[in-house]
């Protein structure tokens, strides 16, 4: 499975796009991407939504300890060929 991890020093930097951008091209190619966001965000993973028309699912360190997001990341990932993790 492909992974990409998207990120950028500050908020308006363009992840959001880029990430939906990276997301469209690789479902496009049947690579069928699933997506991820870090932190408690709901704006971001609509606009994956928007892209895949699939949900995207939050993976927050602060929140959750490693082993939890390890879980999810695993469990959501599963059967698609591509992950796109949008981070800060």
């Amino acid at each position: 499975m492909m992974q990409f991890l998207v990120a950028a020093p500050r908020s308006g930097s363009g992840k959001t796009t880029v990430n939906c951008a990276l997301l469209a091209a690789l479902q496009r190619r049947g690579a069928a991407p699933c997506s991820f966001k870090s932190g408690p965000d709901y704006i971001d993973p609509m606009f994956h939504r928007a892209a895949l028309h699939i949900d995207s699912h939050n993976l927050d360190l602060y929140l959750s300890d490693k082993p939890t997001v390890q879980a999810l990341y695993a469990h959501y990932s599963a059967g698609h060929g591509a992950a796109v993790c949008e981070g800060a």
